[in-house]
């Protein structure tokens, strides 16, 4: 384990002053030390200033080391500060002692300065680990949390789009003329925003740390849209983009993170202002038969000297200002590229930038698919059970489904479902997953397979999922996110009635 930039801080208390300076002359070559000889001051000196570790006496005037150390430990501010008694007390009962009112280790006196420095640098890093976890773990709660949050606030969006979508397609199917060209424009503006929701959705859903074939030009380009919404608009982006496949198997979450911190990373670097290159080709690597994808991200920034260079990807390392970067941002990007079997490297020269390539393995080419299908409406004279809480989204997929020939059902409360199901010839359900009540989307689908186990239902969720799985357990079983547009609604109903 290397340490941190900062280096750490150690507080020696000690009613000698000899002995102090001991201890300082072995620990200062890679901590910073303050040190009295007061036990009441060192207390203050512990709250103000949270040392990582504490050299602490146990035979002092005014209070001894076991009464200091109980009170550190029973004060939740000081708690967690680890403590080593330093002491010429050799009796095992002193030794039991120490460690019953908490101490990390026992030194005896006189002390071997090879011995004092192993324990205290193996403490020291054993500290910086558990501190570097439980910074992930919180790091990791906070963005569940954001993740939550998008969730439901998405999910209210997609529920407004999807009747704006269905209403807005069967007008310009009606309507001619600059009519037409201008309920055209309001179709694209509000699939802008579909498409937005969707690239907020991708970021801050939980990753499941799922490998799937990634375009990797159409994530770059939806995550550059996302930071152009939030960077200052003193920030500007170029993309450079081979006219090849560009495909890789990689987690969504997790390339969307690594662009996000280099791209963040980059501003820093700039202060604010200057001009982002993102460049994506297909490349061959020396010494290896296999294609790489080859994502770069570059800046204007200050760069960095060989120094740093060689220590960026260590945790904690960071040459921000103190309460403005974590360092953990690139130590992430590396762990990232290297679990995706991918390298990184770096080019970089004090005053002129930074430029970080990253090297994925290329897959073979796949068939690119409309986005946004413009075939003809596809018809139906079955009967379609629509399933949603919400009243808007119910009728205007009526309205889709009867002016393609279908005959509707609608239900907006769970707790009527199975009984209209069961009074009604259906040949296909459209649900929601998220149904208020008692009863799920996963509930209701129990109910009616009872009574029907082959009916197909298209479970139709305004957010990503986390239990796709569950769904995926039954083949008739069918997924079409919201906001969806009649062409794909009515496309998916023919593909599951054959």
């Amino acid at each position: 384990m290397i340490f941190n930039q900062k280096k750490p801080l150690i507080l020696i208390v000690d009613d000698e002053i000899f002995n102090i300076e001991i201890l300082r002359e072995i620990v200062e070559k890679y901590s910073e030390v303050i040190a009295t000889k007061n036990p009441i001051k060192a207390i203050e000196l512990a709250e103000k200033f949270k040392p990582d570790l504490i050299l602490l006496d146990i035979m002092m005037p005014n209070m001894d080391g076991w009464e200091l150390c109980r009170h550190l430990k029973s004060n939740p501010s000081t708690a967690q500060i680890g403590v080593f008694f330093v002491t010429a007390k050799i009796e095992p009962s002193d030794r039991v002692k120490s460690f019953q009112v908490g101490a990390q280790d026992y030194l005896t006196k006189p002390l071997l300065a090879l011995e004092v420095e192993a324990r205290v640098k193996g403490f020291l890093a054993r500290k910086q680990e558990e501190d570097f976890l439980k910074q992930q773990l919180e790091h990791t709660r906070k963005m569940e949390a954001i993740g939550t949050l998008a969730g439901g606030i998405l999910h209210d969006i997609n529920n407004i789009l999807t009747p704006i979508f269905g209403y807005l397609q069967i007008l310009m199917s009606r309507i001619t003329g600059k009519e037409s060209e201008m309920l055209s424009k309001i179709f694209f503006a509000t699939q802008r925003l579909a498409d937005l929701s969707r690239q907020i959705l991708n970021f801050s859903r939980k990753s499941d740390n799922k490998k799937e074939t990634l375009r990797l030009k159409i994530q770059i380009k939806e995550i550059v849209k996302l930071l152009k919404i939030g960077f200052p608009k003193t920030v500007e982006f170029s993309l450079t983009m081979s006219d090849k496949p560009l495909k890789i198997k990689a987690d969504l979450t997790a390339i969307h993170q690594v662009v996000i911190n280099l791209c963040v990373n980059a501003v820093h670097a700039m202060n604010g202002k200057g001009l982002i290159k993102i460049s994506l080709d297909e490349v061959a690597l020396p010494l290896s038969s296999n294609l790489y994808v080859k994502l770069t991200v570059q800046d204007e920034g200050c760069g960095m000297d060989k120094e740093t260079i060689a220590r960026i990807f260590e945790p904690f390392y960071t040459t921000k200002k103190n309460g403005e970067g974590t360092g953990l941002g690139l130590a992430t990007v590396k762990s990232i590229v290297e679990e995706h079997q991918g390298k990184i490297v770096v080019e970089s020269e004090k005053g002129k930038g930074s430029a970080f390539h990253l090297f994925f393995p290329s897959i073979e080419q796949l068939s690119e698919q409309p986005k946004y299908p413009q075939s003809k409406i596809e018809h139906g004279t079955e009967s379609v059970m629509i399933v949603d809480n919400e009243k808007d989204i119910v009728e205007s997929i009526s309205v889709v489904l009867s002016e393609a020939g279908y005959n509707t059902i609608g239900v907006t409360k769970s707790d009527e479902v199975i009984k209209v199901f069961s009074n009604n010839k259906v040949d296909i359900v459209v649900m929601d997953v998220e149904m208020p009540g008692e009863l799920s989307g996963l509930d209701l689908e129990a109910g009616i397979r009872k009574i029907n186990p082959s009916i197909p239902i298209i479970f139709c969720p305004g957010y990503l999922i986390q239990n796709q799985n569950e769904l995926s357990k039954n083949r008739y079983n069918y997924l079409l996110y919201k906001p969806f547009s009649p062409y794909e609604l009515c496309r998916m109903i023919r593909k599951c009635l054959g």
